[in-house]
């Protein structure tokens, strides 16, 4: 049914959706949901300023449905790196994160990013940019 309509409901959201991409299930919103949490209490705990960046992975990224659960419930300072070995998935997540988190969010404070390439050919950078 996904594949037919061309968009899915997630958390509160629609994403586009397109074969071969897997398509979010519930179960899926509940991990958002209980990663969400998790990362928001480890920021409160460790005194994290609402301005210090949290970077998340996200590998395999499909439609971007997990990244951009977390980054929309964490909130602004979650910052996205995605990757997928499928053209598809990274055309189509930074399709959904440009509706989802704007053209400004993803393009200029870099709030989602999407690669493609594999989990032993990507490499995060030692440096630290100042924000």
């Amino acid at each position: 049914l996904q594949y037919i309509l061309g968009k899915w409901d997630f958390l509160d959201f629609t994403l586009d959706i397109q074969a071969p991409l897997l398509c979010p299930r519930p179960e899926t919103e509940e991990l958002v949901h209980l990663v969400a949490q998790d990362m928001m209490a480890a920021g409160n705990n460790n005194n994290n300023n609402n301005n210090d960046i949290m970077r998340i992975l996200d590998i395999g990224c499909g439609t971007g449905a997990i990244g951009l659960g977390l980054a929309t419930l964490v909130g602004p300072q979650a910052h996205v790196v995605a990757i997928d070995v499928e053209p598809l998935a990274v055309e189509t997540s930074m399709k959904n994160a440009i509706t989802l988190l704007g053209q400004e969010e993803v393009v200029n404070q870099q709030r989602y990013q999407a690669f493609l390439c594999s989990a032993q050919e990507f490499h995060v950078s030692s440096s630290s940019s100042s924000s």
